[in-house]
């Protein structure tokens, strides 16, 4: 390890120390990933993680994904995001990024006993979960959905999931 090295890693292990979360560049995945506990391993690389402000940043370039903030071509605006008031609304949400991808309508081609199927993406760990049922649940006052085994609330969702194609499990604010 050289100097320059040791300063370098020395202010992620310092950061860690104080409690802020530290990501590892996988390139198995071709993405920052948070470890239950990082090693510091000489070659691997670590970084801060970024603070999640759940915008969309358009610039001219390609697009990818990085610390919660998803780069697509285009002109130069924001946009905001936030959690699903219920699932209903998550569902018209998906409905309406189906169609735009492959152009089917499910607002004019309805399955009555059906919804469509959504797989998310975990945010931290290379997990993907369909969302196999949802129900209100009145103690919370509010939706929850189930991936896997767990339950989540539409806040939570929006927290630690995002749909495959990277983008938030949210609600574009006009």
């Amino acid at each position: 390890m050289t100097r320059e090295d040791a300063r370098s890693i020395w202010q992620i292990i310092k950061a860690y120390g104080e409690g802020k979360t530290i990501e590892v560049y996988s390139e198995h995945y071709g993405k920052w990933i948070e470890p239950p506990e990082p090693l510091f391993n000489e070659g691997e690389k670590y970084r801060i993680k970024p603070e999640e402000n759940y915008t969309i940043e358009q610039n001219c370039g390609e697009n990818r994904v990085e610390g919660g903030v998803l780069s697509v071509s285009g002109s130069v605006s924001e946009k905001k995001y936030r959690p699903f008031k219920d699932f209903n609304e998550l569902i018209e949400t998906f409905c309406e990024k189906w169609e735009e991808e492959t152009g089917y309508s499910w607002a004019e081609n309805p399955v009555k006993l059906a919804v469509p199927y959504i797989w998310l993406s975990h945010k931290k760990v290379n997990a993907k979960k369909l969302i196999t049922s949802y129900d209100y649940i009145p103690e919370l006052e509010e939706d929850v959905v189930e991936l896997g085994d767990m339950n989540y609330t539409m806040k939570e969702l929006f927290e630690l999931w995002e749909f495959l194609d990277g983008s938030p499990v949210g609600k574009l604010e006009e």
